[in-house]
């Protein structure tokens, strides 16, 4: 079912710190594994792939701290995940890589509020939508969306004020109309 919007409020996006930690600390224990690799089967391929690697994973940690394109993480994070899919040993931590190149492509995917017969939040690692008659209160203030429910549970999100072309008077009449 397609829903009606009203207004399209965009929210602000999420830090990625948690994320680049994690892919920073898998990234490190993963050059120990792959030395040892090759080391022990002593391929050629893999002798050539090693440093290439290793040369990657240094670039990468450097790009990271720089505003660069989030498809570098991801490209990394997806390199690294068929290395490990190539060991015999291991295989899941490829799965592990997958899963976290899945979440940093979420990271970047922006973040809406669709507010008009239902309010529906998009583009979030999960999708919901909430009724009106389970909201106590709708505010918009100040760059910061606050949705009161009926259970005494607050929601505020910051919006992305630069995107969102709502005015807050507008807005709250809306949104005390539906309630």
């Amino acid at each position: 079912m397609t829903l009606k919007s009203a207004y399209t409020i965009y929210l602000k996006k999420s830090s990625r710190t948690g994320i680049v930690w994690m892919g920073l600390f898998l990234q490190l224990l993963s050059i120990p594994f792959f030395m040892n690799e090759l080391w022990v089967t002593q391929q050629l391929p893999m002798l050539c792939a090693g440093p290439i690697i290793i040369a990657l994973l240094i670039g990468i940690l450097k790009l990271k701290y720089k505003n660069s394109n989030h498809l570098v993480f991801i490209l990394d994070y997806l390199l690294i995940a068929a290395t490990w899919f190539a060991m015999p040993e291991f295989k899941f931590m490829g799965i592990l890589f997958l899963v976290l190149a899945w979440f940093d492509r979420k990271q970047f995917q922006q973040q809406t509020v669709e507010i008009g017969d239902r309010i529906q939040f998009k583009n979030n690692l999960t999708k919901k939508e909430v009724n009106w008659n389970e909201l106590e209160n709708v505010v918009l203030k100040a760059g910061i969306l606050t949705l009161d429910f009926k259970n005494n549970k607050l929601l505020q999100l910051d919006i992305d004020r630069n995107k969102t072309s709502v005015t807050e008077q507008e807005f709250n009449q809306f949104c005390q109309n539906k309630l």
